[in-house]
């Protein structure tokens, strides 16, 4: 799980200037990112290896 985290982390802060830029194509492009992988993280870490789980329990 270390990697998908700090791949993750990486990403939500490397488009942080993206962000900070302010311009009309890129910050909200910045902001998508950003905020899409710090909203998918903990589904990644918790829900996918529980749904795994659960189908191949047999």
């Amino acid at each position: 799980m270390r990697p998908i985290f700090l791949t993750s982390a990486t990403t939500a802060l490397g488009v942080i200037p993206m962000i900070l830029a302010g311009t009309g194509l890129w910050m909200p492009m910045g902001v998508v990112i950003c905020f899409g992988t710090i909203f998918t993280l903990p589904l990644v870490v918790t829900i996918l290896p529980i749904a795994y789980w659960k189908l191949y329990a047999r």
